[in-house]
């Protein structure tokens, strides 16, 4: 992974019994629309220093299901890969079923962050 970059994962599931949306690219791609749609709002006011928030799908493979993912170059603004996380932070808290994975050339770096309070 590329210095200065953050790259995110969103693994959205579907409500409706125990199946997982990932095998349905077409619905993948209206949910990110929809991600997209509900954090407009944010992203239309935020002056970024690189490259965007964005979101596109990435279908099934051996090592994953399909999701979807993002990357965004922040360059030497630290505070875009912050807001960043502010954003899968927001859309976990409107989507319970969604897990996200967050990871910069650091790797997970919440979860180092997170072990300074452990």
């Amino acid at each position: 992974l590329s210095e200065n970059t953050v790259v995110y994962k969103l693994f959205p599931t579907v409500n409706a019994g125990n199946n997982n949306c990932s095998s349905n690219l077409p619905t993948l791609e209206k949910i990110a629309e929809n991600y997209i749609s509900r954090l407009s709002g944010f992203l239309n006011r935020y002056i970024w220093q690189n490259d965007c928030f964005n979101l596109h799908v990435v279908e099934e493979s051996l090592v994953s299901s399909a999701h979807l993912k993002g990357v965004t170059c922040f360059e030497d603004n630290i505070e875009d890969e912050w807001f960043i996380v502010y954003l899968l932070f927001y859309l976990t808290e409107k989507y319970q079923d969604l897990v996200v994975q967050i990871q910069d050339n650091d790797g997970e770096f919440l979860l180092i962050e997170a072990a300074e309070y452990v």
